[in-house]
């Protein structure tokens, strides 16, 4: 699955989410926690609630010497 770069997406990894609307942006840190067939499932660290979006509205989020 790839996200809105093009950059592959797993489980585990951090992703930010775009969202759109007059007061958009970027949303998270999130966690991606699940997949399926064309949706990923993202929550925060230390919750118990998720989404699931659509891994086009995702970037791969790159730390510094980690990959």
């Amino acid at each position: 699955m790839k996200d809105f770069l093009k950059r592959d997406i797993g489980i585990g990894d951090t992703v930010v989410h775009g969202v759109g609307g007059r007061y958009g942006g970027l949303s998270g840190p999130y966690d991606v926690v699940g997949l399926t067939p064309k949706m990923v499932r993202i929550g925060k660290r230390g919750s118990e609630t998720s989404s699931v979006v659509l891994p086009n509205n995702l970037v791969v989020v790159a730390f510094e010497g980690v990959e």
